[in-house]
């Protein structure tokens, strides 16, 4: 795959809260070619994935850290049918994210 998009977010709870929840309400990529991938903390290493998402039709998904960071990375692919790829399209995913205790 070639990647021509890269997003990364980085969730931190502030001291005094134990684990981030992250609820995808949507996710909609090509599948096998954009991804959502959830890493435990503020490094993407395979060690510390905790879910990889693609493709479209995915019922809702509640992703838990064990900590207080999680770093969530968007990755597209060159193209969509031929077409390129520089942005992710409002709507394709909808996040709420949970500082808990």
């Amino acid at each position: 795959m070639v990647v021509s998009l890269q997003c990364e977010w980085t969730i931190q709870c502030r001291e005094g809260y134990s684990h981030v929840s992250l609820l995808f309400s949507r996710v909609e990529t090509e599948e096998d070619y954009d991804e959502v991938v959830v890493f435990e903390g503020n490094q993407a290493a395979d060690a510390a994935e905790l879910s990889r998402l693609s493709g479209h039709n995915i019922p809702p998904t509640t992703v838990e850290t064990s900590g207080r960071t999680a770093l969530i990375r968007f990755t597209s692919d060159e193209d969509v049918a031929g077409v390129p790829v520089t942005h992710l399209l409002p709507g394709q995913l909808l996040l709420l994210c949970f500082c808990l205790h």
